[in-house]
């Protein structure tokens, strides 16, 4: 058996996209006896939304690449390494490890959906979980943080932080480590640590239900502050003879037939406010009408489910 431990560098990560720069990896026999260590510098792509955006961001650690941008630049990109990484991956001798696993399985498989590859097949542990358990820590620390609790700070003499494969050695040696400090075979440790065991297919199938919800909710946000803008001018008019209805915010973030319930009720001489205090009606979900009751007592009480509403108006 091997292992095989990864990071990823990428250049951005506008929306949470990010275009992958760099994959390094350690492999290792099953006694952490170093077999390989190699990193593949790729170039993220021309054009702005691959630009490095690394630095001076609102409320982020600036990170330092291992490599000038233009060095990257001047890399092949992703496709070029895609059968070598799968390789690595896919190797059912071979078990996987990252720190923070879900960032790097999430930049893979945005990696192969963007240059329209098959996504990798593979089981990968995360040790950032696992290090959080054995340090008993509520929060989640950086990996060179851990690495210093863990292992040693003496121990970074020779490791580079943010070069991939050094990054990878880092969460081989916590590993290790704690492999060593708990008197535990790896095997036998991972066994204890199924928490931190990620399904890469599932993951992906997690990842597009959570991006789906994500564009639904800005999409439903976006047409919902349009239509109470366009609606307003009916709020004080007086001679408006229908009723003006808010929706809850988690009506509007989740809701996949808006567009449908919004022509329903203009249609029926109904107009939309995000002002509650103008409102006839406030519709909300049937999951949360208990706790909207509750939480508007005193400020409303013309509450309502889409499904008592609908069931009403037909």
């Amino acid at each position: 058996m091997k292992f095989l431990f990864f990071d990823i560098e990428c250049s951005n990560c506008f929306n949470g996209i990010g275009k992958m720069c760099e994959f390094g990896y350690v492999l290792t026999d099953s006694n952490f006896k170093i077999i390989e260590k190699y990193e593949y510098p790729m170039s993220p792509g021309k054009g702005g939304r691959n630009c490095f955006h690394l630095r001076d961001r609102m409320k982020k650690e600036d990170i330092k690449l291992a490599y000038d941008e233009s060095f990257y630049y001047d890399q092949e990109e992703f496709p070029a390494f895609y059968h070598r990484i799968q390789k690595l991956l896919e190797n059912k001798e071979t078990i996987c490890f990252a720190w923070s696993s879900d960032n790097d399985i999430s930049h893979l498989y945005n990696t192969c959906i963007r240059y329209k590859k098959e996504p990798f097949n593979y089981v990968c542990y995360d040790i950032q979980k696992i290090a959080a358990d054995y340090l008993e820590l509520n929060i989640k620390k950086r990996l060179k943080e851990c690495y210093e609790l863990i292992v040693g700070k003496k121990s970074l003499v020779q490791i580079q932080e943010h070069l991939s494969s050094d990054d990878a050695v880092m969460t081989m040696r916590i590993f290790e480590a704690i492999c060593v400090l708990e008197n535990k075979e790896p095997l036998e440790l991972l066994k204890e640590s199924e928490y931190a065991k990620d399904a890469s297919v599932e993951f992906h199938t997690n990842y597009r239900k959570k991006l789906e919800t994500t564009r639904l909710k800005k999409a439903n946000e976006s047409l919902y502050n349009t239509i109470c803008i366009n609606d307003n001018s009916f709020i004080n008019d007086n001679g408006f003879s229908g009723k003006r209805i808010k929706l809850s915010g988690v009506l509007v973030c989740k809701y996949n037939k808006l567009q449908e319930l919004v022509e329903i009720l203009h249609n029926k001489n109904f107009v939309f406010t995000d002002n509650l205090s103008l409102a006839d009606i406030f519709i909300c979900l049937d999951i949360e009408k208990e706790n909207v009751t509750q939480k508007l007592k005193d400020k409303f009480s013309g509450v309502i489910t889409t499904i008592d509403f609908l069931d009403t108006l037909n």
